[in-house]
């Protein structure tokens, strides 16, 4: 599985770019919430699905 990137920033090692690019943007803000609770405990795979998730949200409000 070859790496995605996705800005300079996240590098999308697990594919979750569609999965998140497809949630709804209520879906995107409860899992920010969910998993900005305790950062410390997150996986690795989570960890990047917070930060796809928080480039999404600043993605669509850049587009509206």
């Amino acid at each position: 599985m070859k790496p995605v990137v996705i800005t300079t920033e996240v590098i999308d090692t697990y594919d979750q770019a569609g999965y998140v690019r497809n949630m709804e943007t209520y879906g995107l803000r409860n899992m920010i919430k969910a998993l900005s609770i305790m950062e410390i405990l997150n996986t690795e795979k989570e960890n990047q699905r917070l930060a796809l998730a928080k480039l999404e949200i600043k993605r669509r409000r850049a587009s509206s």
